[in-house]
């Protein structure tokens, strides 16, 4: 049996080695992170033999140049399985479909996206990429009352969106999630149902004041409405 070549730091076209992986069968894998800030797991061999060079993202651009250099207008993405094309699909649901649970927070507060994102997966692709986007981040839009869009957004951590404070459709109550969660003792999902849900500023303060027993009696009440 060969000795171990580490591959730790090193470097593959687009792919940096950041540590070891489990072994699938016989060939020893490795964590990798793409420029893109996607991360695979990758085998030596093909590291070495230089069979894959990034997460997936560099074929993409070149068959996308091939493409135009080829005057063919109709294209495939290739962004299928890819994190982005969630959270976009998300963040067009939340603003534009009534029957979301979240779209009273959203498009019921006339929060909409921009044509450019709406209507380009690409587009949206490449301004979170050029802004920093890596797995696990949170679209935040810098003025809570503002729109998705280039200028009004960023890429940040779901702690740091979960203190961001929240502005309610009724009522005049703004904190964040995790502040208010603390502050009033709830657990996070509680604060979260309350801040995010149909509740105005008096019912939310009316729930906090109840014992137990109110408050599922609270629940109850508006789960019949």
């Amino acid at each position: 049996m060969g000795n171990l070549i580490d591959l730790t730091g090193k470097r593959f076209n687009r792919l940096l080695v950041l540590k070891r992986a489990p072994n699938r069968g016989r060939s020893t894998m490795w964590f990798c992170r793409c420029d893109c800030g996607t991360e695979k797991m990758v085998g030596s061999n093909v590291l070495i033999l230089g069979r894959t060079q990034s997460c997936g993202c560099l074929c993409l651009e070149i068959n996308s140049k091939r493409m135009k250099e080829n005057n063919i207008g109709r294209k495939t993405h290739g962004l299928t399985n890819h994190p982005l094309r969630a959270i976009r699909k998300a963040m067009i649901d939340r603003c534009y479909n009534k029957n979301n649970k979240f779209y009273r927070c959203y498009g019921g507060r006339d929060i909409f996206v921009c044509d450019d994102w709406r209507n380009s997966l690409e587009s949206f692709y490449k301004w979170s990429i050029d802004s920093g986007w890596k797995k696990g981040l949170s679209i935040d839009r810098i003025n809570n009352d503002g729109v998705y869009c280039p200028q009004n957004c960023q890429w940040i951590t779901v702690g740091e969106n979960s203190r961001k404070p929240r502005t309610m459709h009724k009522g005049k109550l703004k904190e964040g999630i995790t502040d208010f969660s603390i502050k009033n003792k709830l657990q996070h999902k509680v604060a979260r149902k309350l801040l995010d849900g149909d509740f105005t500023s008096c019912q939310i303060k009316e729930y906090i004041s109840l014992d137990r027993t109110g408050r599922r009696f609270f629940w109850r009440k508006f789960e019949r409405n």
